[in-house]
Parts: C-alpha cells; sequence; structure tokens
C-alpha cells in the first residue's frame, strides 16, 4: 500500500504506511517486509528532501543499512 502512496506522490501516506510496515516487520523480525520497506524507501528516492521522508529516514535506516542486500 504504501508504495502505490509513492507512486501518486502522497509522500505523508507513503511514509506513515512504510513506518508502521516497518515497525511490524521488526516486531516480528520478518525480512520479506523489511525488504518491501527497503523498496518503498527507493520509491521515495525523488522526495528525499521532504521533512516526511527525512523522518522515515530517522526510523528506518538504521536497520534497512544494516541488512544484507
Amino acid at each position: 500500500m504504501a508504495e502505490a502512496y509513492c507512486q501518486t506522490g502522497d509522500v505523508e501516506q507513503a511514509c506513515d504506511l512504510g513506518t508502521q510496515a516497518f515497525a511490524i516487520g521488526s516486531q516480528l523480525r520478518d525480512t520479506w517486509s523489511l525488504m518491501a520497506v527497503r523498496n518503498v524507501r527507493v520509491q521515495l528516492i525523488p522526495m528525499q528532501t521532504t521533512k516526511a521522508v527525512r523522518s522515515f529516514d530517522d526510523r528506518v535506516a538504521p536497520t534497512l543499512l544494516t541488512m544484507p542486500r
């Protein structure tokens, strides 16, 4: 769902849902969910200077950067 919001340009919703997915994936230690969050982050690259994406990065980047590719 977060990916759909990325594609429509709704950055706030994409980041909110991405953060929720990250929290659930982290709690469950589900690699597939975390990979989906990483894909959302890649789609947000064109909007990375927005406050929503910077806040999203603050929450998820430390974990996503340590994941194997």
